[in-house]
């Protein structure tokens, strides 16, 4: 402990920050506690030692942006240290605060200036109680010294008595006289300090009416701070419950669309793919858009500007399998780590993206192809597919909901733009099925759409409907080793624990094959892995690659409803109607179900070149049933 203002401490609760650190830094045992190196002579420790005493020692308590930014990095790099305090919810919610103070998003309850006050008021109280008591204890010394004093006097003119045999009149007066003079001195020293008690007393009184009398304003702010306690506990609850609905329901996903009663961890299984910042640029005189693209790294940069302030409307946009949902889900994943840490996943996420999805209070994620096809507002597509499968749901009114998103940083995820239509019987009039859903303007609300390309080119956004485009693109080489990589572990635990199978293995066997780009696109190459972990054929061109696809496809489903093939189909008959592809004609199982496979190409055909693009990917399960 540091020599001045600490000789006499022995308790944690008896010191301050800047002793803490100092226990911490001088005491080799809790470097066990720190990822830190606490012998380093600029250690995270000393540094936050030292901007404490910069702070304290501050002529005018002044600091600039800069100075606050740094401090406030400092003491979130403390808080954030990867061996204890990363795990420890106090510390955590310490970061939360910090992160909030430096985003300018805190905020300041009325519940934290009723106590602030009430702690004042109670030490003033403590104060006065402690001055009447200390200055009644001083007056009842003071007489009992001098009435003290009084008696020894008396004795010593008692042995002078005793000792004399002969007394004069006039030593008989003086002894009087001196008696006299000691209880006069005595009621004299009684009254003053009485007089100085009812003086103080009177200071007091006039203290507790003054207190007395700002009693109704504490009872109107008593009951506003049980107002807010009310509201901080339903919002607790609520963020409570969302991170436990999408930890049930999105931390999962298949490991190929093949095979999707094998669901797998997300942390486990999911691969970043690369990202690209677009922004359309116009040069002066011309009609053109020029796109400006940029790589992003991180979730700072698809939700933070230049300027620390949040991106309000953001659209992600990728082709068909490269995993617009997984990366939601991820999202999603992210923000229920930043604000419920699990330490069994930890290290599947980085540090600065945890950082980042602190930044918003709530996160609501809807998934569009499950929305009610009459809903087209915001708030009533959160209501219906998610607050509604809460489990306190009735606890959580639409006047609650609308306050958090009004009042809170919130990230909107709607996942599947382009698997949704707005309805014709609108209530507000829109008619027209490309229309985006009704998103009302807030100031805290960031909301983040994932769509397919064609879909943001036929709604035709304004330059203020729109302020980030993000474009998820196909993986590269380090990501396709890496999802190999994956997809293999996670078949070898379900599958082969005793005879795993590797990267290496898949590698050398599509080594000669002619994949293009197919290796790139997740969707396919999930569906590759699947045919070489089964031991089938995966194919040498694109043509054979999926007719094995459809191969193991039909092979599955025929298992799934517990029939070993369809009754015979019409196979003759429709070979001489349609022209067979070569690669289904060689494979039995295609050939002994060509009228399926001819219906759905059929459905096929009509809906992706269908005028009516919104029915492209969704369609009811009916207009299946009419082809097969």
């Amino acid at each position: 402990m540091p020599p001045d203002g600490y000789s006499g401490v022995t308790r944690l609760e008896d010191t301050d920050f800047n002793g803490t650190l100092a226990v911490i830094i001088n005491n080799k045992r809790f470097q066990n506690k720190m990822a830190a190196q606490l012998n380093q002579s600029n250690n995270v420790c000393i540094q936050a030692r030292e901007v404490g005493r910069l702070i304290r020692h501050s002529p005018d308590l002044n600091l600039t942006d800069s100075e606050l930014m740094q401090y406030i990095d400092i003491f979130m790099d403390l808080l954030s240290d990867l061996k204890y305090l990363v795990a420890d919810r106090k510390a955590q919610e310490a970061v939360d605060k910090l992160n909030q103070l430096k985003l300018n998003t805190l905020t300041i309850t009325t519940a934290d200036i009723t106590t602030v006050l009430n702690s004042a008021i109670k030490e003033k109280q403590q104060d006065a109680l402690e001055a009447i008591k200390e200055d009644t204890k001083e007056a009842i010394e003071c007489i009992q010294e001098k009435a003290k004093a009084s008696i020894q006097h008396l004795m010593n003119v008692k042995d002078s008595i005793t000792n004399v045999k002969t007394f004069t009149c006039a030593s008989l007066n003086r002894i009087t006289a001196s008696k006299r003079s000691s209880i006069s001195e005595i009621k004299c020293e009684a009254k003053k300090q009485k007089q100085e008690i009812e003086k103080t007393g009177a200071k007091e009184r006039e203290k507790l009416k003054q207190v007395a009398g700002e009693l109704p304003q504490r009872e109107i702010k008593i009951q506003a701070t049980h107002t807010t306690s009310r509201r901080e506990e339903l919002e607790e609850n609520m963020r409570e419950d969302l991170i436990k609905f999408y930890r049930k329901y999105y931390s999962n996903i298949p490991v190929s669309p093949l095979v999707e009663e094998h669901d797998v961890p997300l942390t486990d299984f999911y691969v970043h793919p690369p990202l690209t910042s677009i922004d359309m640029q116009r040069k002066f005189g011309q009609c053109q858009d020029f796109p400006k693209k940029a790589s992003i790294h991180s979730y700072r940069d698809v939700f933070l500007r230049g300027d620390g302030e949040l991106y309000k409307d953001i659209y992600i946009t990728a082709n068909a399998g490269v995993g617009k949902t997984s990366f939601a889900k991820k999202i999603c994943m992210t923000w229920c780590q930043a604000h419920r840490p699990t330490e069994m996943v930890e290290q599947t996420f980085k540090s600065e993206d945890i950082n980042s999805m602190k930044t918003f209070e709530f996160l609501f994620m809807v998934s569009l192809r499950d929305v009610d096809t009459s809903i087209c507002d915001l708030d009533n597509m959160i209501e219906s597919s998610i607050l509604h499968y809460l489990a306190r749901f009735s606890r959580f009114s639409r006047l609650d909901l609308e306050d958090i998103l009004n009042e809170r940083a919130c990230l909107v995820l709607l996942d599947g733009l382009d698997e949704w239509a707005h309805p014709t019987s609108c209530v507000r009039g829109r008619r027209d099925v490309h229309a985006t859903p009704h998103i009302p303007a807030r100031e805290r609300c960031t909301v983040l759409t994932t769509t397919r390309p064609w879909k943001l080119d036929v709604i035709k956004l304004g330059t203020s409907q729109i302020d980030r485009h993000i474009e998820i693109n196909e993986l590269d080489e380090t990501s396709t080793k890496e999802l190999t990589s994956n997809a293999i572990t996670v078949l070898n635990r379900q599958s082969l624990p005793d005879q795993p199978k590797t990267v290496e293995d898949f590698e050398s066997a599509t080594s000669t094959l002619k994949l293009d780009n197919l290796r790139y696109i997740p969707y396919i190459l999930l569906q590759m892995i699947c045919l070489w972990f089964d031991g089938k054929s995966i194919g040498r061109t694109k043509c054979e690659i999926y007719t094995n696809i459809i191969t193991l496809t039909l092979s599955r489903g025929l298992l799934k409803i517990d029939n070993k093939g369809l009754p015979p189909m019409r196979g003759q008959n429709l070979e001489t109607t349609y022209e067979i592809p070569h690669c289904l004609k060689s494979n039995n199982i295609c050939k002994s179900h060509y009228e399926v496979l001819i219906g759905l190409a059929l459905l096929a055909f009509k809906k992706l070149f269908s005028p009516k693009a919104e029915s492209n990917l969704v369609f009811d399960r009916s207009e299946v049933l009419q082809v097969i």
